[in-house]
């Protein structure tokens, strides 16, 4: 199995239910390794959470930040093209 990027895998945690039969379902949100926790009164406003929560990681993809994870990659670096 190959190893995940952080940033490309995400894990959340959705729990659905309902007070009767015909109540509409609601929704709690986790975003695991986070306490981020969200609430959610229809599958729009859960669909709508979830692209947040992505799009804040897309967003949170600096120069600066992409750089740091590049040079802390487990790869092999040929020391004879080090300049």
């Amino acid at each position: 199995m190959q190893r995940q990027n952080p940033s490309e895998h995400h894990v959340f945690i959705v729990r659905a239910w309902r007070a009767a039969p015909d109540s509409p379902w609601e929704f709690v949100f986790h975003h695991s390794g986070t306490n981020q926790v969200a609430y959610a009164q229809s599958q729009m406003e859960l669909l709508m959470i979830l692209n947040q929560q992505l799009q804040q990681e897309d967003d949170a993809q600096t120069p600066e930040l992409l750089a740091a994870r590049c040079a802390s990659a487990p790869f092999s670096i040929n020391p004879a093209r080090r300049s």
